[in-house]
This record gives structure tokens, C-alpha cells and sequence, in this order.
């Protein structure tokens, strides 16, 4: 499936590395060729580029910031010529406390979407179809991670069955490490028992998997600090230890309590300059190999923002998405 990733409105606090690396990894499975997030600052500079998405690409997902959200939704809805409705369900969750015509706004959807609600109906997502092909209007709400996670990305397994190629993170891996020698890269991987997945990638990619350096000793645990900070303490002293710019690390798999229920997480880190981008990778339900899979595709895809981000102007990206 041809995908495109467009965004506007979009500050570093609303799409940092890790978040933009778990999006790229999300729809890059299910995507002929490797995801990367375009940005523009307004509607009018995105439209023509939206455009020739729509008309060239099987879905379009356009990542719109909470503050432009409204502007976004009303030109999109009358530049596309898409017939609406209100969305009965929507209104009901919606504040009696905002105006009508934001209680619009919020409840207009073109006919025959499909919509993935907030809890308070504000900034709901939606697929649509343009033509032959569709659109994905996602808002990254406080709620994202229930939302995509929970919701959207299930029901992009439903209209998009992930393509006939090499297991996703093995593609991702072939993507990475020809990133890391164009650049003459190299990255140190912590010693972890999950590090055989980038091992195992490692093996089939020739001369571009010797960018991939392996710590044989395993990282030095402090148990008094958070597993987060201890994945951050491993990519680190992995890069050290073998005298790398960049270190990264994959954890075990931890049992994280959450109001009374229990979620699988993985954590992962990329350690660019002893500095660390960390994420929390959630278990889906699927078996636990699967799982450490979709959490090496995540790693790499960490990794890939880390090092395009090497060339960008200064960003103050480090820190925590969970």
C-alpha cells in the first residue's frame, strides 16, 4: 500500500522523536516503502502537497495539531468538496459549555466516515474516502495513545493487510542500516536478551550490518532507578563502551499496573551523545514473539528519527513519550 504521513500545525511537544518514531513504525508495516513525516505550518502551504497525495497515494494521513484543529477540519472539508453530516453521537459527548458553532466544527464529518471519537468528542479522528483512495484525518489529542493504539490502527488492518515482504522489522532493519552507511554511521546495541532480534536482522543485510556494533557484556543494572532510565543507562553505556556516537537498547518485557489493570510494555532507547530518546512500546494481545518483534520495529524506527535528526537544526527533543 502507497502511504504518506503529512502534518501541520505540529510542534516538537506534539510530535517529538519518539512519537514521531512510533507512528512511522505503526503505518510503515503496512506501507510499500519506509514512512517519514512531512510538516507544514499552515493549511494554505499544505494543500497542493495534499493534493497530489490523495491523488497518488492508497491512504494519506494528515497529523493536525489540537490548536489549528478547527481551521484545519473546516478548509479540508471545503477544499476537498466532501458532502457532511453531523454526527449525532458526537454531539452527545461534546460540552454544552462550547458555542455552537464549535459543537459543529467538532461533530462534522463527511458522510460514510469513519470516526474514532475522544472520550469528550473533541478532535475525533476519522477515515474517509477521496475518490479511490482515503484519508485519515488524526488530531493528536491528549488521548492519542488509547485513540491509535485501541482503535485506529486496528481498523487500518481491516482496509490494509500488511504487504508480502520480509517481516516488518527485518525490512525496517535493510532502511536503518543503509541510513547508518550513508552517513558512516555507527551505532553500539546494548547487551540485552532482546538484542538477538537485531542480531538476527543484522546477519542478512551484507556490508551495511557491520554499521551495528554488539556490547557481548550486559549493561550495569541500578535496580533503584525506573526500568525507562535503566533502557536510557543501557543505550548509553552501550555507545561507550564501544566508542560510538549513537547507543540503543531494547528491554525486557515488563508488567506495568495501571488503575487496577495490568498492560505488557517493552522499553526502548536510542542514546544519541549520552543524551536518550525513550519509549514505551505496549503489548497488543499478540503473542510474545510477535510483540518483541513490533518492539525491534520500533527501536529502529526510533533510530531512524534519531539519525535524520542528526542533520536538522537543534531541537529540544529529549525527553520522555510514554
Amino acid at each position: 500500500m502507497r502511504i504518506r504521513l503529512l502534518s501541520v500545525g505540529i510542534s516538537s511537544d506534539e510530535l517529538n522523536i519518539a512519537l514521531r518514531a512510533r507512528l512511522t513504525a505503526v503505518f510503515g508495516a503496512y506501507s510499500e516503502l519506509p514512512c517519514k513525516i512531512n510538516y507544514f505550518a499552515d493549511f494554505h502551504s499544505l494543500l497542493p502537497v495534499l493534493s497530489d497525495s490523495l491523488e497518488e497515494n492508497e491512504l494519506t494521513v494528515l497529523f493536525v495539531s489540537p490548536s489549528v484543529c478547527e481551521e484545519v477540519k473546516r478548509s479540508l472539508l471545503r477544499a476537498l468538496h466532501l458532502k457532511c453530516q453531523l454526527d449525532p453521537g458526537i454531539l452527545g459527548r461534546l460540552s454544552k459549555a462550547l458555542t455552537a458553532v464549535e459543537q459543529e466544527m467538532h461533530a462534522m464529518f463527511p458522510e460514510n466516515s469513519r470516526i474514532f471519537p475522544t472520550e469528550d468528542g473533541r478532535y475525533s479522528s476519522f477515515f474517509c474516502r477521496v475518490g479511490e483512495n482515503r484519508l485519515l484525518f488524526f488530531p493528536l489529542y491528549e488521548d492519542f495513545i488509547y485513540t491509535a493504539e485501541k482503535r485506529i490502527f486496528s481498523a487500518l488492518a481491516q482496509i490494509a493487510p500488511i504487504p508480502e515482504k520480509e517481516e516488518p522489522y527485518l525490512w525496517l532493519f535493510h532502511s536503518v542500516a543503509k541510513a547508518l552507511y550513508d552517513r558512516n554511521l555507527t551505532v553500539a546495541v546494548a547487551g540485552t536478551s532482546t538484542a538477538k532480534y537485531i542480531q538476527a536482522a543484522a546477519i542478512h543485510t551484507g556490508q551495511m550490518g557491520k554499521c551495528f556494533k554488539f556490547c557481548e557484556k550486559e549493561p550495569v543494572a541500578d535496580e533503584k532507578q525506573v526500568p525507562h532510565d535503566r533502557a536510557a543507562a543501557a543505550a548509553a553505556q552501550a555507545a561507550v563502551a564501544c566508542n560510538t556516537l549513537l547507543g540503543i537498547s531494547m528491554s525486557n518485557i515488563f508488567v506495568l499496573k495501571k488503575n487496577g489493570a495490568e498492560q505488557y510494555v517493552i522499553y526502548i532507547a536510542v542514546s544519541v551523545n549520552n543524551r536518550a530518546n525513550i519509549s514505551r512500546v505496549y503489548a497488543r494481545g499478540e503473542d510474545i514473539e510477535t510483540f518483541l518483534k513490533r518492539a525491534s520495529s520500533e527501536l529502529l524506527s526510533l533510530l531512524l528519527c534519531s539519525v535524520d535528526g542528526l542533520n536538522e537544526a537543534s531541537e529540544d527533543d529529549g525527553f520522555d513519550v510514554f
